[in-house]
């Protein structure tokens, strides 16, 4: 039994249903040109192999034949070989990308590395906090020569410098430093917190040092001046 030419096929049963090239095109969605390729056995005009088989398939679904005997003819005549690891479609932008498991554990890592570091990212990267409990104001007058310099600070991992020198930190936060004050209001401290990427923050506080009065009170033995009319 002679077999007919695959563009005989397809033209003798788009005549036989009626069907011209605009009109297959319509109810296939194959580009016209395509279909007139397939006619006119113009093979280098198509796409790679795997879409023709597709146009095939969906010809042959509108002509009410099979699609096996089309594709193989088409095989034959365009001298088409078996198809090889470089006969792939051509990719689709808009298709659902294969699932990349590498690239999804890599993700959960990054998000839990990131729901561990977002409380702390202002412990590293913020501005240092820093309480003065001691002196309470901007100005405080005392009437001790001896008082001790008492604050907090947020991170005990920062520095607390007051004045020059840098002071103890409890793991607390909290830190005192004794200081001995001169006469008058020249006791100005500088407490300074700085973090190990160059922020820091600083409160300054003026002491008055005013020692105690002397009282002197009358003695007893003491007797008021008189004064002696002549």
């Amino acid at each position: 039994m002679e077999i007919k030419p695959l563009k005989e096929i397809l033209r003798d049963e788009m005549k036989a249903k009626g069907f011209n090239v605009q009109k297959l095109s319509e109810i296939t969605n194959i580009a016209p040109n395509y279909i007139r390729a397939l006619l006119d056995n113009d093979f280098e005009k198509l796409p790679a192999a795997p879409y023709v088989h597709g146009y095939l398939e969906s010809i042959a679904k509108e002509l009410d034949i099979e699609t096996e005997p089309l594709w193989q003819e088409y095989q034959k005549e365009s001298g088409m070989k078996r198809s090889g690891p470089f006969d792939k479609l051509p990719i689709n932008r808009y298709a659902q990308k294969p699932f990349n498991k590498k690239t999804l554990i890599i993700t959960i890592f990054v998000l839990i590395v990131l729901a561990f570091a977002l409380p702390h990212i202002a412990d590293f990267f913020g501005k240092p906090s820093l309480e003065i409990y001691w002196p309470p104001s901007d100005q405080y007058k005392t009437m001790d020569e001896v008082v001790i310099l008492k604050g907090r600070i947020a991170n005990p991992q920062d520095k607390i410098l007051v004045g020059e020198g840098e002071v103890v930190v409890a793991s607390d936060g909290i830190f005192e430093k004794e200081v001995r004050l001169d006469p008058g209001c020249k006791n100005v401290f500088d407490f300074t917190v700085k973090r190990f990427l160059g922020l820091s923050t600083t409160v300054k506080r003026t002491i008055c040092y005013e020692s105690s009065p002397i009282i002197f009170e009358p003695s007893s033995t003491d007797s008021p001046t008189s004064t002696i009319n002549n």
